[in-house]
């Protein structure tokens, strides 16, 4: 389970993995903040419980806990129960200890992926996919499949827009922003990777593909490989920034260096993956870390 702590996402193991059904587990929790005045609970599935990268796990569901009274940080606490039943349907209970009609129980499903909370701010996305040389072959394959992945079981295209680019020697404009997951997905088997990666031009269009938007604006790149003309594109990128664009980026590869990520994005926004085979995990993280606020 992950909770919000001093503005950092971690999170707590309840139920070890291969548990057998039905089995049950209750965690108290309490505010970390002055005043706070509600609590999210957010549930993920681990594949592998030594990996501490709350992005490589899946995640499950979430709850929100609202009308707690206002305190110093510390005083109110909230009991969460995991509950699997036999046929392996797992209930969540957020217990209010002060005030317990205020409580809240949901069944939470795992095969729903995608984000549809009425709350969720609209969001205008470029997904950006590199597509220079070094990307031939199963990478650029893999990195379709997982856009595949986001653009129809993730994002939900009733509330959100996205537009689709590549870019190598130069960007091209694949489709503009739309609620039409068929507009994106029968764009992307026409992707060819070739040439180098030119990220200051890429960034350029991006802006121009969100000019007239007047909802929160994201560029979410997916590269393997330092872009043309480094430094240039660390003021290029800062620009954008400052000009209102969010930048999310996903470096891919054990030798992608992640600070001069970190100075392209900042800390928050950027990841770096071992392999594409990672992707999918990772948009998934993005996304919903989206939806919730947490990016």
């Amino acid at each position: 389970m992950a909770l919000n702590r001093d503005g950092k996402l971690v999170f707590d193991k309840i139920l070890a993995k291969d548990t057998p059904y039905p089995c049950a587990a209750t965690q108290t929790y309490q505010t970390v903040f002055n005043n706070q005045t509600e609590i999210d609970v957010n549930v993920y599935e681990a594949d592998n419980e030594n990996e501490l990268d709350i992005k490589f796990h899946r995640f499950y569901g979430s709850l929100n806990l609202k009308n707690l009274p206002s305190a110093p940080a510390g005083q109110m606490k909230v009991d969460v129960k995991f509950e699997f039943t036999q046929d392996q349907r797992l209930k969540v209970t957020v217990i209010d200890k002060q005030n317990v009609e205020n409580s809240r129980e949901e069944f939470l499903d795992k095969t729903t992926k995608k984000s549809t909370s009425s709350s969720a701010k609209p969001m205008d996305m470029v997904l950006m996919l590199d597509c220079s040389g070094s990307m031939r072959g199963d990478d650029l394959a893999q990195a379709k499949r997982a856009s595949t992945e986001l653009i129809t079981k993730m994002i939900d295209l009733s509330v959100h827009k996205m537009a689709l680019m590549s870019f190598s020697d130069k960007p091209k404009i694949l489709s503009g922003l739309t609620n039409d997951a068929s507009k994106l997905t029968q764009e992307l088997p026409q992707i060819e990777a070739y040439g180098g990666t030119a990220m200051i031009e890429a960034l350029h269009a991006a802006e121009k593909v969100l000019e007239n938007s007047t909802r929160q604006k994201i560029a979410l790149i997916v590269t393997d490989g330092y872009p043309d003309r480094r430094q240039q594109t660390l003021g290029c990128s800062r620009k954008v920034r400052d000009n209102g664009l969010k930048i999310i980026a996903i470096g891919v590869g054990v030798d992608f260096d992640k600070n001069y990520l970190d100075e392209m994005v900042g800390a928050k926004n950027a990841f770096t993956i071992k392999n594409m085979a990672e992707l999918t995990k990772t948009f998934e993280y993005v996304i919903n870390a989206l939806t919730r606020g947490d990016l």
